[in-house]
């Protein structure tokens, strides 16, 4: 009985090594099976689509060159485009009329151009009040100030750009003792140089 164990171990040994590189060779081949009908998927995908946009491509050219003499059989596709196409119009004139908007001071949605009231809250919206020609509002105290002012005539804040006046705009009465800046009648620093008016 154990005279022939070696030589029996040996051979199963060798059946299972064989059996397991069958195995190996089955799953190898079904991998590369895999992997090819993949690719070729990939392949007939990409072709597919490819195809999807000659027709896109050949269907806007046919609707643009007939959509002022729409022939039999196409209106309902025709019209379908055209109200797609006025569709988007108006919702690119909201987006654009959303960007000029104001913003409700009470709950911050967007409110029209010409809108008076908030449509969420019912808020009264402000005007914005657009500044003279010739005019710059003080962003500290508000006041309107000639555009060549460098500081507000009434708080003494200093602006950012003093924008050059033409000369035949300008009216101005008092001078201002530190610089001699021309200064407005009722002005309580010079705008030039910040200097209290005496």
């Amino acid at each position: 009985m154990f005279e022939n164990l070696g030589e029996k171990i040996a051979n199963l040994g060798n059946t299972v090594a064989a059996g397991a590189s069958n195995v190996i060779d089955n799953t190898k081949r079904g991998v590369n099976t895999f992997s090819e009908n993949m690719a070729l998927k990939k392949k007939i995908d990409a072709a597919k689509d490819s195809i999807k946009l000659a027709y896109s491509a050949i269907g806007e050219k046919y609707y643009n060159e007939n959509k002022e003499a729409v022939p039999a059989g196409y209106e309902e596709f025709f019209e379908q485009i055209a109200a797609a196409n006025k569709n988007i119009a108006e919702a690119e004139e909201e987006i654009r009329q959303l960007n000029e908007a104001k913003t409700c001071p009470k709950c911050g949605a967007k409110v029209k151009k010409g809108f008076a009231f908030c449509t969420n809250c019912g808020f009264k919206v402000e005007e914005e009040k657009k500044p003279e020609s010739g005019m710059t509002e003080c962003p500290n105290c508000h006041k309107m100030l000639p555009d060549t002012s460098a500081f507000c005539n009434y708080c003494g804040t200093k602006l950012e750009k003093p924008v050059e006046k033409a000369a035949e705009e300008v009216v101005e009465e008092k001078i201002c003792s530190n610089c001699g800046h021309k200064l407005d009648p009722d002005a309580a620093f010079c705008n030039m140089c910040g200097t209290p008016v005496k």
